[in-house]
This record gives structure tokens, sequence and C-alpha cells, in this order.
């Protein structure tokens, strides 16, 4: 029998300055935390002297590897945010762009940090070496109109970096963001990169609400791997992907309607047993523990759901809020604490 948990929460009533106060259209929103392994999830949303979070669009997030009570997030009209304390209260940093898509942390020096946002309707990377109380910009589009919807660095190789941008042309640096290359045009949105667990070569582009495109090579050369979906029997856009941090080769996409697993890099597709009712919505986000891949968790529309048998059963949590969760993160150094990131759509 799937467990259903619907714990109480206490609301914050008071609102970031500058944002809506609508309280009918944002019950709860922000950034959301589990103590408990994805079980209950409650509002992290203090910002000091009486102000809130709560209201915020959450576009994207990451967690300090080495000291995870560091935490950012990137917002959709309100730039960055960061907690030194496990998301317990939160300041704004000093950060040009409004509009923070991603943002990139490198693993072997949490000095050094790349936000990717928009700044007088142009999109731009920027590049602090400080924890974010400096900035430069290192890339910026030649044009208004397009964003970089995508970043992500590579853990082997810290001064490798991948980007993604609204039109769908993904390009590359190898030396920290001081030149970049082009790699290939998508055909939509890049609005996700993952690298594989193990080989820094292999890395996974989603294409917002189309496919996936895979490089084993450093971008040498990619494939488009929604091809292989009909190995699982479906043919839908592809929202949300996550890379089994545990298993190489193990890949997630989240479907506007279901989950399906690759186990060898993508060639071939499993559907996952998903709640069947959810898979009348995206799913936005997925996560796997990064100690044990038998613990998934994904979200559709206004709720979270949580396997710990690889997908076989799986325990919900509901969102009173009209937003959905658009990122999912479990604290890589006590993957029993999650953290997760609330947005509007429309």
């Amino acid at each position: 029998m799937n467990k259903i948990i619907l714990p109480f929460l206490i609301l914050p009533l008071v609102f970031l300055a500058g944002c809506s106060a609508d309280k009918s259209s944002n019950l709860m929103g922000g950034v959301l935390k589990s103590a408990d392994k994805g079980e209950n999830w409650e509002v992290k949303a203090d910002a000091g002297e009486g102000k809130s979070i709560a209201s915020l669009d959450i576009l994207s997030m990451i967690i300090n590897s080495q000291n995870n009570q560091v935490i950012y997030i990137g917002t959709k009209k309100n730039g960055i945010f960061k907690t030194e304390n496990g998301a317990e209260s939160w300041e704004k940093m000093d950060f040009p762009p409004i509009k923070v898509y991603a943002a990139a942390l490198d693993p072997s020096n949490p000095d050094i940090l790349y936000a990717s946002g928009v700044w007088r309707e142009r999109g731009k990377i920027y590049k602090s070496e400080n924890q974010g109380a400096e900035w430069k910009e290192i890339y910026t589009e030649p044009a208004d109109g397009t964003v970089i919807t995508s970043l992500n660095i590579n853990k082997s190789q810290v001064q490798i970096l991948y980007a993604g941008t609204s039109e769908g042309m993904i390009f590359k640096t190898a030396d920290g963001g001081s030149s970049w290359k082009n790699i290939f045009k998508a055909p939509g949105a890049v609005t996700e990169i993952e690298f594989d667990s193990s080989d820094s070569q292999t890395v996974y582009f989603g294409i917002f609400n189309k496919g996936i495109l895979r490089t084993r090579d450093g971008g040498e050369n990619l494939e488009d791997l929604a091809k292989n979906f009909k190995s699982a029997g479906v043919n839908s856009g592809v929202f949300s992907i996550a890379a089994d941090p545990n298993n190489s080769g193990t890949l997630y996409a989240g479907l506007k309607g279901g989950i399906i697993k690759s186990a060898n890099f993508g060639d071939s597709w499993e559907e996952l047993n998903i709640l069947e009712s959810s898979k009348k919505f995206p799913v936005r986000a997925i996560a796997v523990n990064p100690e044990n891949s038998r613990q998934i968790i994904y979200s559709a529309a206004q709720a979270v759901y949580n396997s710990t048998d690889g997908g076989e059963q799986w325990s919900t949590f509901q969102l009173e809020t009209k937003g959905v969760i658009g990122v999912i993160k479990f604290n890589p150094l006590n993957p029993d604490i999650l953290y997760a990131g609330v947005r509007k759509v429309k």
C-alpha cells in the first residue's frame, strides 16, 4: 500500500519586500527542506527582519559539497540568495541580474561560483572567486532575447563547464570561462546538463519538452537519445533529467507523463512504475540519493513522490500552493536532508 503523508505546516505570512504578497497563490513556496529523507517538508523562508522568501520563484539551486550548510538559490525576479546555516535564514547577494537560471560551484574550491542570468535583457554568465562577494562577466549573448538556461561544471576537471541557451545552443569552456567554443545546436531550449557519475566525458543535455542529447567524448560528437525512447513504449517530451550519482550509465528522464530509466547511457529505456495519477502532469524534477540509488524523488504538479525501493512503491507529500517544484537536491554530505525549490508555471 502506498503511504500518504499530509503533515500540518505553519506557513510564513510576511513576504519579501518587492515581491508579490498574493497569499492566495503563494501559500507555500520558496525553499522547502526535509530532514527525514523526504517524508515530510517544511518551508524555510526567513530572510531576517520579518522578511520572507516564500513568494519567490526558485529557478536554480546549488549546495556546497564541502560545507553543506551553504546553499545558493537563483530566482526569477530577485537575483541570488545565500544561506550559511542550512536554509534556516537567507540573505540576498549583490548580483547584477535579477533572473538567475543556473549556477555551478567549483567542488575543489567552493570560493569559485558561476551563475547565468539576464542583465538588461541580455543573457550573461558571471564568475565569482570569493563566494559571491564580487562578480565578473565571463560570457554575454550578442543581442537581447536569448538567455543562458543551463550551466554545469565537470567535477573532475573543474576548468570545464558546459552551458546551454533558450535557443538551443550548447557551448563549452575549458579554461574556467576565459574562452568558449560552440558544441552543438539543439532543437529547443537546453534546460538541464548532467554528467555521468564516473565518466566525465559523458554529458547529457535535456532539451525542454523534446528529448535528450548525449556526448561520450566531451562534446566532440552528440547524438539524440529520444529515438531510443520507443524501447520503453513512450513518446513524450522531456521536462527533467537526473544521472544516478552512484551508478555510471544510469539516467532518469522525467517526461510530460511519466519517468523512464536507462542503465546503459541512454541506449535503451524502461518505464518506471510511478503512481498513475501523477502521469497526468509533467515530471519537473528528479533526484537520486547520492548514497543509496534505491531512493528516488520526483515532483509532479503540487506533489512530491518518494520511493526507497527503486520505484516500486511511493509515499506522497502535497504542496499547499499553485506552484510546482522545479528543483530537488539531496544534501551531499547528509542525504537524509533534502531541499526543494518552488516556482510558479504559466
